[in-house]
């Protein structure tokens, strides 16, 4: 009895693997995986018109987003698959020198406010790791990495997109990656080419570069203070980004002068040198002014005056916004980093003189004295004449 009942108990558990066979090979996946693919987005990066473009590669993250859960007229949002294997990637960074635009070009949905310009890289989303072996809709979260503030670089736009990812199978089981959504609404999901829900973000991401300008002002005081006199100011630029042209305003200055016997030239334009550093001489008399246009918080500054002892002159004050004065080799400088406004620097250059007493006397005292011993003079001589 006991033979009968393990045989029966052995065909009963080679029945149910032959049917769990069956099952299983009834319910295989009749789709074939296929590559996830990849696709691009814009990234923008809006700057005042007068700025260079500085050094910056925007960095992101890919995560899973939510499942959605459709209805009779929407369909439903899986999470992204293997999100981990999926990567953004700014395929060029921004750098000096790099193309600007001021009026939004053909294509481009950046928005642009008076005095602004901006430039333009892509973004490459691969998702050539991840293969789908299922129709359906597939979410992933794309987040910007916040930029360091000192930079003057920040997301002005939100930093997180969702991208649909729209994988089609057709009546021969075959799968194929229809199209990729790019927009700023995890609650909602696009029905098709005519009918959106969401508002579409094709340009990605946008950033805005926010700089500083930095003001030179000289000012000359006192009775034997020259107003004519130019005097010559160097000014050290370091912790800048290599290749940044700096656009100099000499609105309130002049283009060339002449000091100590020499034709010399305020510069227009700063450059900075593969070290990050530069180095601009200017030349100003009494109430001029030269401005440095959009400099980067990060930027460091010194600005040293050259004062000739023997002329008598003596820097009352350095008056500084943002700044401070210190000396340097017993020069009075303006050392700095860039704070987050306008930086201004006033040199105030102070020369007096004083007139010896006892030894002169005014004008009008002594013309008046001098007539009255002429006219005792002239009547000493009309009475001796008289007398005669």
């Amino acid at each position: 009895m006991n033979k009968i009942i393990r045989r029966m108990a052995a065909g009963l558990v080679t029945a149910a693997v032959i049917a769990a066979s069956a099952v299983s090979s009834f319910a295989a996946n009749p789709y074939t995986a296929i590559s996830g693919g990849s696709t691009n987005f814009d990234k923008y990066l809006v700057m005042d018109q007068n700025s260079d473009v500085p050094i910056h590669t925007a960095q992101f993250t890919v995560t899973a987003g939510q499942y959605k859960a459709g209805s009779v007229t929407i369909p439903e949002v899986f999470a992204g698959i293997d999100a981990s294997k999926v990567t953004a990637t700014q395929t060029e960074g921004f750098k000096p020198g790099d193309k600007t635009y001021s009026a939004v070009q053909s294509g481009d949905t950046v928005e642009l406010n008076k005095g602004e310009k901006y430039a333009v890289k892509t973004v490459k989303l691969d998702l050539s790791k991840v293969m789908f072996s299922e129709p359906g809709i597939y979410r992933y979260i794309i987040t910007e990495t916040v930029p360091n503030a000192n930079t003057g670089i920040t997301v002005t736009d939100g930093e997180t997109r969702v991208v649909d990812v729209y994988v089609h199978g057709d009546e021969n089981a075959k799968l194929k990656i229809a199209g990729y959504v790019l927009h700023d609404s995890p609650d909602d999901v696009a029905l098709d080419d005519t009918q959106l829900e969401i508002e579409l973000k094709d340009a990605g991401f946008t950033n805005t570069y926010t700089t500083y300008d930095l003001d030179l002002e000289k000012q000359v005081t006192g009775n034997q203070g020259n107003q004519r006199k130019y005097f010559k100011f160097t000014l050290n630029l370091s912790n800048a980004d290599p290749g940044t042209t700096y656009k100099v305003n000499l609105d309130n200055a002049e283009t060339t002068v002449e000091y100590e016997n020499a034709t010399v030239t305020n510069p227009q334009t700063i450059r900075i040198g593969d070290d990050g550093t530069a180095t601009a001489n200017f030349y100003l008399r009494d109430d001029q002014k030269v401005r440095v246009e959009n400099l980067c918080q990060t930027v460091k500054y010194e600005i040293i005056e050259t004062v000739n002892d023997n002329e008598g002159y003596a820097v009352s004050s350095v008056k500084t916004v943002g700044g401070a004065a210190s000396k340097t080799n017993g020069k009075t400088c303006a050392k700095a980093e860039m704070t987050p406004c306008d930086n201004e620097v006033v040199y105030t250059n102070y020369r007096n003189g004083t007139v010896p007493t006892g030894l002169m006397v005014s004008a009008g005292p002594v013309m008046a004295g001098a007539g009255v011993i002429l006219l005792g003079a002239g009547l000493f001589f009309v009475k001796r004449k008289l007398a005669k």
